[in-house]
């Protein structure tokens, strides 16, 4: 079977999981066009002939059609492109709010009408944030983003079809930050399966809905139940 060719969005910070869903692609011969905005990644050297890059800046939704015209023909799209702004609710200026819903909601969008567009390419699927969707942590313009581009999954879904499916992926904690060790703990032992969902886990989803031919507009929580909580 012939390798696929995937755009890839957010995966150029090695210690993020857009950076090591990236890595599990490549390890299984994929090639990859590597999204990249603020650094370089190390990504084509360590796989010679599998890795392209573009650079796009998500807060600049229209920079969307320059990714495609340079990204080229790609058998799916993979969107991990992301920011925390780590403010509360009375810190949240509206800039905030623009500057996130750009990057999560309006860029998406724009991304998913140019693929469309192009008349090529079968499969879009987001990476979200379970926590996000359950109305857990701070920063509220992230998490309102992250639930206005799960909603944007499902409103779009019919719409691509049936040509391109649309689906998502909606991590738990997998790769805790510095100085969220304990945190981690707390969540693993609270979880309902009793443990953190790993990268495989949340690759082996993301695998799944670029080839699942009878799923769209759907989001898989992948964080061993604990949005259940």
């Amino acid at each position: 079977m012939r390798p696929h060719t995937y755009l890839l969005t957010g995966a150029t910070r090695p210690g993020r999981l857009g950076y090591q869903i990236a890595l599990r692609f490549l390890e299984e011969g994929d090639r990859l066009v590597l999204s990249i905005h603020r650094q370089e990644s190390d990504l084509p050297d360590r796989f010679p002939g599998q890795v392209r890059t573009c650079h796009a800046d998500f807060a600049d939704p229209s920079c969307m059609e320059r990714l495609l015209d340079e990204a080229g023909p790609t058998d799916g799209i993979v969107n991990a492109a992301s920011e925390f702004l780590p403010t509360g609710f009375q810190q949240t200026m509206a800039d905030d709010l623009r500057r996130s819903l750009d990057i999560h909601v309006v860029a998406p969008f724009l991304l998913a009408q140019g693929y469309a567009a192009r008349g090529k390419g079968s499969s879009i699927v987001h990476i979200l944030d379970s926590y996000a969707l359950a109305g857990k942590g701070g920063r509220v313009a992230y998490r309102l983003a992250k639930s206005a581009l799960a909603e944007e999954v499902r409103l779009l879904a019919p719409v691509l079809a049936p040509r391109i499916r649309i689906n998502a992926v909606a991590p738990g904690m997998v790769i805790p930050s510095p100085g969220e060790e304990e945190f981690a703990k707390r969540e693993e032992a609270s979880s309902p399966l009793g443990k953190l969902a790993t990268v495989e886990d949340v690759f082996q989803a993301v695998r799944y809905l670029l080839g699942a031919v009878s799923v769209t507009g759907q989001t898989i929580f992948v964080d061993s139940g604990a949005f259940l909580r």
